[in-house]
């Protein structure tokens, strides 16, 4: 009966025993799920911290190249701050940009930043040297191409990006010993824009100990992309820079040639003379001219220059302004031709030279007297026939004067009413239609035979019909020069 009256204590007891275990146990869990959420909130301050400091470094990545775009866009600094930039923002002890030149087979590394290492073996000669001058590193990474079908950069471009936490084991990179240009780990992206590979974006060896992550090459991504723009509008700066130069270059030139061609064709009683000069660009490598002589002389003057734009035009000026000189004092076009060669032998460039015909009409008498130096063989018209006036002679600037002395010489022929002399350069014989047949001589001979008992406005007229027909719809790729003489 005893028993029985204490069994209900001990009951309750057991209870309470069980709900103070039970509230333990609540508080355990509470406390190890409180733990896991400031673990949580701790990793998720770590993570935004992390992703403000990469938005920051972003941030001043697109400042730092737009203010060096600014001052210079010299493609190379800008691709240094991207490349530090790199380094900084994946923790990684060196990066490098890698920059595929158009139409060429070589991939030039344009910048480096911290300790990259080689992307190519290194004799022992370079690692020794690299023990005591660790600086010689990147002068020797920029001074060593590499080939553009080199499995690594193969391997970025197709695949859209390189992830090695662990690279040292990758056929991708060179195994190298040397403690300061080992390779640890790398990511690499594609430097791409509107389908045009311009580089590669590399870092190598991360400072982490977990190495590199998947954030990582995210975040590499995104520098590549602003690199690819600063690229791309470097080149269309340079280019815009270049089409600048060569537009002011091309002015400069067409003035040049405005005042060395004549605006008119001499007026002399009894001669029709007719010139035009087309060019096939802006600039025409061509030139002629009409001299002014003693006892009413004229010298008559064709000629063409190899090479275009200023220095053609500079080449230009001199054998007008020497040749006029020259004509003044000497009677005979071969002696005007030989000291004009001397005088300008010593500043003409290697790969330039004058072919010129040199002509002096006595109008009165009707007497020509002519030399060529390498020029087209003019043609005289007389009575229906055509004949090639074939002097001996070569190129104004390729010898001194020893052998152009020899060669050349002089000859002389009389002109009848209803004679016609042409002269005409290489743009003429050398046009091409569609099919790129050339027009040649003998198509020309046979237009000026149909047209010159009409006089030289005629014989003009007719060659340039017949060039424009037979062109069609192919490009003129050369000047066209045409002068004509003819006997009224």
């Amino acid at each position: 009966m005893q028993a029985r009256i204490h069994e209900p204590q001990h009951t309750r007891v057991l209870a309470m025993d069980l709900l103070l275990f039970l509230f333990a146990v609540a508080i355990v869990l509470l406390a190890w799920k409180l733990r896991q959420m400031l673990a949580a909130a701790a990793c998720a301050r770590r993570e935004a911290q992390t992703l403000r400091e990469e938005k920051t470094a972003i941030y001043r990545l697109l400042h730092d190249l737009g203010e060096a775009f600014t001052r210079s866009p010299d493609i190379a600094a800008l691709m240094g701050i991207v490349a530090r930039s790199s380094m900084e923002i994946t923790r990684a002890q060196g990066a490098a940009v890698l920059e595929l030149k158009p139409g060429q087979k070589q991939a030039l590394i344009l910048a480096t930043s911290g300790r990259f290492p080689p992307l190519s073996p290194m004799s022992r000669e370079v690692l020794a040297k690299l023990a005591d001058h660790p600086e010689f590193l990147d002068a020797q990474l920029r001074a060593t191409p590499l080939s553009s079908d080199t499995d690594l950069i193969v391997t970025v471009l197709d695949s859209g990006a390189l992830y090695l936490p662990d690279a040292t084991r990758s056929r991708l990179l060179p195994v190298l010993e040397h403690p300061l240009i080992r390779w640890i780990s790398c990511l690499a992206v594609p430097l791409r824009y509107r389908g045009e590979n311009y580089g590669v974006l590399m870092v190598a060896n991360s400072t982490d100990i977990t190495s590199f992550s998947q954030a990582d090459l995210d975040t590499l991504h995104s520098i590549g992309t602003q690199a690819t723009y600063a690229m791309h509008n470097t080149r269309v700066y340079g280019e815009l820079l270049a089409k600048r130069e060569l537009d002011h270059e091309i002015e400069v030139a067409k003035e040049i040639q405005r005042i060395l061609l004549p605006d008119t064709c001499p007026e002399i009683e009894g001669w029709d003379i007719e010139a035009v000069n087309l060019p096939a660009r802006d600039v025409s490598g061509d030139y002629y001219d009409f001299i002014p002589l003693r006892d009413g002389k004229l010298g008559i003057v064709i000629a063409d220059v190899s090479g275009k734009g200023i220095p053609a035009s500079l080449v230009m000026t001199m054998c007008r302004a020497a040749l006029r000189s020259h004509a003044e004092r000497l009677d005979s076009p071969a002696a005007v031709l030989c000291a004009l060669n001397r005088q300008l032998y010593p500043d003409i460039r290697e790969d330039m030279f004058v072919t010129l015909t040199y002509a002096v009409l006595d109008p009165a008498s009707r007497q020509v007297s002519m030399a060529r130096a390498g020029h087209e063989a003019p043609l005289f018209y007389r009575g229906g026939k055509i004949e090639l006036i074939r002097s001996p002679g070569m190129a104004i600037g390729i010898d001194s004067g020893e052998v152009f002395d020899t060669v050349i010489a002089e000859t002389s022929f009389q002109f009848e009413l209803g004679d016609a002399f042409v002269l005409y350069t290489d743009g003429v014989t050398e046009a091409l239609n569609p099919e790129g047949k050339e027009f040649g001589r003998e198509c020309l001979m046979e237009t000026v035979q149909r047209s010159a008992r009409h006089g030289g406005e005629s014989i003009l007229r007719e060659i340039l019909e017949q060039l424009d027909s037979f062109r069609s719809t192919a490009d003129k790729y050369d000047d066209i020069t045409l002068i004509t003489a003819y006997a009224q």
